[in-house]
């Protein structure tokens, strides 16, 4: 959502052991979770009040995400050489390129603000589970399982009433943001098989798609509707979806699981529900029923369980306790 809304990271990492990097990956972290939600609240305002398109979102967020991290993928080069193959690249393109931001934004198209808010995130845990179980080995515990069978029933609570009030083009939304959340927990998946730094792998994917899927969409359909867009609608589009969505997202996850670890950076994902509703709720006039809020508390509560909040917090209390080069205060 990040755009980063979140990945599990290649590599695992200590907990940070002064305040100065807990600091530092708490701020990486709240930014990462709040583009996540900008992100999902912006996908549905761009679609219902802008004049753009899934098609145009996507070449805005591939594209100016491609030019940022072109320079930096140059620099890194020997490191993308050793980790990853041309397949490798067409894999995480397919999975989280152009396919991916076209799917997810045209939920947006059948179901309203909330829907993508919880099922993204949710589906994202539920499939990631499942495939790191399958092709990692991981075990699901009883916590992850109680989990995912909480987030089910706020899913429930969700579709049912957009299905009784609008009908069956509510749940091709909602299938949709399903299948986002899985091509992202594939692509989850993959990187960490693969031994993948999860920054280099965007940023490869993101460049690939800067040099083929925006020449195409330009042959295809030029820059007429571009043209037709108001220039600061299309400067702040351009700002959320590219450069905050695109490139910032997932740089500011990373630097969080290197500041934090990748246990307590689990928390900031968690929160891209609760933020897509804060921030999206003014900027559409989308307001929730009572049913739609208890499903959100529900499901963002699943979600807070599945990455055991508890220890979470306490790890963070544990390294705000001690001093800068790890020793506790008597």
């Amino acid at each position: 959502m990040t755009d980063a809304i979140a990945f599990t990271p290649a590599t695992s990492v200590e907990p940070a052991q002064d305040r100065g990097r807990l600091v530092k990956g708490i701020v990486f972290g709240l930014i990462a979770s709040t583009i996540g939600g900008t992100f999902l609240a912006f996908s549905r305002a761009g679609l219902t009040q802008s004049g753009l398109g899934t098609a145009e979102i996507a070449f805005l967020r591939l594209g100016i995400a491609g030019l940022v991290f072109l320079p930096w993928l140059i620099w890194k080069w020997r490191d993308f050489r050793q980790q990853m193959t041309l397949m490798d690249v067409l894999l995480y393109v397919t999975l989280i390129g152009p396919p991916f931001a076209i799917i997810c934004i045209s939920g947006y198209y059948f179901a309203p603000l909330v829907h993508g808010a919880v099922f993204l995130p949710g589906s994202l845990l539920i499939f990631g589970t499942a495939i790191s179980a399958v092709l990692l080995g991981k075990p699901i515990d009883r916590v992850k399982k109680a989990s995912i069978a909480v987030i089910c029933v706020g899913f429930v609570l969700i579709a049912a009433p957009g299905f009784i009030a609008a009908g069956p083009k509510v749940l091709v939304g909602d299938v949709l943001f399903l299948w986002s959340g899985a091509q992202w927990a594939a692509f989850a998946a993959l990187v960490g098989k693969r031994g993948t730094d999860p920054a280099l792998a965007v940023a490869s994917l993101s460049v690939f798609s800067l040099f083929v899927y925006c020449p195409l969409y330009l042959a295809m359909f030029g820059t007429e509707i571009f043209a037709a867009i108001p220039p600061a609608t299309l400067a702040l589009n351009a700002l959320i979806h590219g450069l905050m969505a695109g490139a910032i997202a997932v740089l500011s996850y990373s630097l969080c699981v290197g500041y934090l670890g990748s246990g307590p950076a689990a928390l900031f994902p968690a929160l891209v529900p609760i933020l897509t509703l804060v921030i999206g709720i003014p900027l559409t006039g989308e307001w929730l029923s009572a049913t739609e809020w208890l499903a959100v508390a529900i499901i963002a509560g699943g979600l807070m369980a599945s990455v055991r909040v508890w220890e979470r917090l306490d790890s963070l209390k544990a390294a705000w306790a001690r001093r800068p080069g790890g020793k506790d205060r008597a």
